[in-house]
């Protein structure tokens, strides 16, 4: 699970660091916003959307691959976590990803540890029998 974490952590970094600082990357937040503006800055929309599209299939398989080393996977997985996602988007909006990644980080440990408690809860109403 640490190592899915780091994975996440070096990848929110570095897509930060190419969307605020690139001239490519910019072009990206912009084609969704004004595409006219952006082709009279030079830049093709047209591509511009297909390296977009190119960036999220990266990143998504990405994503599934860490999901795989944190527990299994079955069809009705998003169930669990579609919710989340959604809760997070909603609170951080879609353009800060900064306070996306806290949210979730903070939802996670919180729902852990939510997790921990209800087991401990558990045990400790059903203690094991004695031998």
């Amino acid at each position: 699970m640490i190592v899915a974490f780091g994975i996440a952590v070096v990848l929110t970094v570095a897509l930060t660091t190419y969307f605020s600082r690139t001239f490519t990357g910019r072009a990206i937040k912009a084609v969704g916003q004004d595409e006219g503006a952006l082709r009279l800055m030079g830049a093709n929309p047209v591509k511009i959307k297909q390296l977009a599209f190119g960036i999220a299939t990266g990143v998504n398989a990405l994503a599934g691959a860490m999901l795989i080393i944190v527990g299994p996977v079955e069809p009705m997985l998003d169930r669990v976590y579609i919710g989340r996602t959604f809760c997070v988007v909603v609170l951080a909006g879609l353009g800060e990803l900064p306070l996306k990644v806290t949210i979730g980080t903070y939802d996670r440990i919180r729902a852990q540890m939510a997790q921990q408690d209800a087991e401990a809860a558990q045990k400790a109403e059903n203690p094991p029998a004695p031998e």
